[in-house]
């Protein structure tokens, strides 16, 4: 889950202007790959749903105007030209929440903006009220401030499907006067930044703030300050539904050097474990999913503004990970999906990145075909993944990314064994075994998913049919 866009610009400012370029730790092209989609001209991504709708924001002769895709699909000015906004986020119903002249709004599922039933009001006596996000329920989150360079900025966050209520909505502070929330979770957690010092303007505050996170509270949750990489600031800009924050921190006493951050769930920043490296330069996450990857942007070692991924423990220039020759630069990344899929912008277009994924053929062990799997069962489910000439299961897979059951994503590895040749085709196969009461299977199912990635980070499918007895 994402941040928004608007306030982010003017830290990120700051750090790229003040970046002192080091090394960093960048892992070479022997990553994930992706199919790389582009969207259109004069337009800009924000977010990505996990049924990889992406919405975001187009200009065409009429002005700015905000746009919602169909599932894995370009944008089709006819049908997803939802009308004049800015947009900061879209939910897994296809609800999109964002800006527009006439002030803040969320629309129905799939669903043009109607200002008559979707505008949110105000964050109370605030002049300007900007939204960054929503979540599945249909939470908003954002902030109101005063403007110009003195003043108050408050972060709200809203009942599910509901305006603004500043008697209700209007978050704390950590000690000053200013909060900015950016992101928001499935469990209504909300990550932001907000000031430590009270210095009157939540412009010129940007070096003394931290990032927080809210716990999932309906009314007045706590801000929990997540302190930073070892300098005196930090940004939350994404959080996911196990309550891990993405974001940037500065590492030292100077502010000059920032680098993306990932907290363990629920847990401040730790400077050992958290810091998610460069690509030369200062570095920003900006989302991040479920599984844990992140994406934002980092600056190169020349100066170059580039997306990344990081993924398996390694920080990835997206742009090596695109078919080379495509000619596009990609300079930000802003969204994963649960699937892995990205969206990103570059060159005035916004692309829409699809994992390629390996399909490989998988055996269940069993006597019966097809095999005959009782969920309430406490035994294991042996699964051979098998090899071919030009893939060596045995050395290819990276175990501990072994998923099975249902849907596939199920964490129900229990321990692999010696490798056999189960399919007598003269090549070793991986065989590992799944705890059954660990794959969600369901009455009527008649499938069975296993995924995992290779070494070098490259998804990884096969499937298998299944009988489910109770």
């Amino acid at each position: 889950m994402r941040r928004g866009q608007i306030r982010q610009g003017i830290i990120h400012t700051a750090i790229a202007a003040t970046a002192l370029f080091q090394l960093g730790m960048v892992a070479s092209a022997q990553g994930p790959k992706y199919v790389l989609v582009d969207l259109g001209t004069n337009t800009s991504a924000v977010g990505i749903n996990d049924s990889g709708q992406v919405a975001g924001t187009f200009v065409n002769p009429d002005g700015v105007r905000a746009f919602r895709t169909a599932p894995n699909s370009k944008i089709n000015p006819t049908t997803d030209d939802l009308g004049p906004g800015v947009v900061a986020g879209i939910n897994k119903f296809g609800q999109v929440a964002g800006s527009t002249d006439k002030g803040p709004f969320r629309t129905a599922p799939n669903s043009p903006i109607n200002p008559a039933t979707d505008n949110l009001g105000t964050a109370g006596s605030f002049a300007i009220t900007v939204v960054t996000a929503l979540n599945d329920s249909g939470q908003v989150v954002g902030y109101g401030f005063t403007g110009g360079g003195h003043g108050e900025a408050r972060a709200f966050r809203t009942a599910p499907n509901s305006p603004i209520n500043p008697a209700l909505d209007l978050l704390g502070t950590l000690a000053g006067r200013f909060t900015w929330g950016y992101a928001i979770n499935n469990s209504g957690q909300v990550t932001g930044v907000s000031d430590l010092v009270d210095s009157g303007s939540p412009f010129f505050n940007i070096l003394v703030e931290h990032a927080f996170r809210t716990d999932a509270a309906p009314t007045n949750p706590v801000l929990h300050d997540l302190g930073t990489l070892g300098g005196s600031s930090s940004v939350g800009y994404g959080i996911n539904n196990s309550g891990q924050v993405v974001g940037a921190s500065s590492t030292g006493s100077s502010n000059l050097s920032w680098h993306a951050f990932r907290t363990a769930a629920n847990s401040p920043i730790h400077p050992s474990t958290d810091d998610l490296g460069t690509l030369g330069g200062s570095s920003t996450a900006r989302a991040i999913n479920d599984s844990g990857q992140v994406v934002g942007d980092s600056f190169t070692s020349d100066a170059r503004q580039h997306a990344f991924v990081y993924t398996n423990g390694m920080m990835y220039d997206l742009n090596q990970l695109i078919p080379s020759g495509s000619g596009w630069e990609l300079a930000e990344a802003v969204d994963i999906n649960t699937s892995g899929q990205i969206v990103a912008n570059g060159q005035g277009h916004a692309f829409r990145l699809d994992p390629v994924v390996i399909k490989v053929s998988i055996e269940i062990k069993a006597h019966t075909s097809p095999v005959t799997i009782n969920p309430k069962s406490s035994g294991k489910i042996p699964v051979a993944v098998l090899s071919a000439p030009t893939f060596d299961a045995t050395v290819r897979v990276d175990r501990k990314t072994l998923t099975f059951g249902r849907a596939g994503g199920e964490e129900s590895l229990a321990f692999c064994t010696a490798p056999e040749d189960v399919n007598h085709d003269g090549l070793l196969d991986l065989v590992c075994h799944f705890d059954t009461d660990r794959t969600g299977f369901q009455s009527g199912d008649t499938r069975a998913v296993l995924k995992a990635r290779t070494l070098d980070g490259i998804a990884i499918e096969g499937r298998a049919l299944v009988r489910i007895i109770q």
